[in-house]
C-alpha cells in the first residue's frame, strides 16, 4: 500500500479497511515519482498514519519492515 499514491490520486475506495478486517498481510511501499519523487517510507508511513489514525505507529513500522518483506516471500529477522 502506498498512501502518497492514494492521496495523489484521490482514490475514494480505501484498501486498508478491508485488508485490515480480514486479517490480511499487507506491506507498506512506495511508488516514487507518483508520490513525491522518492523512495522514503518514513514519508509514506506519516501520510499512511494521517489516512489512517486508528492504526498505531507500531503498525505502519511493522508494515514497512516484517510485513513487507513476508508480502515479498523474504526472510527477515527480528530485533529482540
Amino acid at each position: 500500500f502506498c498512501p502518497g499514491t492514494h492521496l495523489a490520486f484521490e482514490r475514494t475506495r480505501d484498501p486498508l479497511q478491508l485488508l485490515e478486517s480480514l486479517g490480511c498481510t499487507w506491506g507498506l511501499g512506495s511508488d516514487g515519482e507518483v508520490c513525491g519523487g522518492d523512495l522514503d517510507l518514513r514519508a509514506q508511513a506519516r501520510w499512511g498514519a494521517r489516512i489512517h489514525p486508528e492504526l498505531s505507529a507500531r503498525r505502519w513500522f511493522d508494515a514497512a519492515t516484517r510485513e513487507g518483506a513476508r508480502v515479498l516471500g523474504l526472510p527477515a529477522g527480528e530485533l529482540l
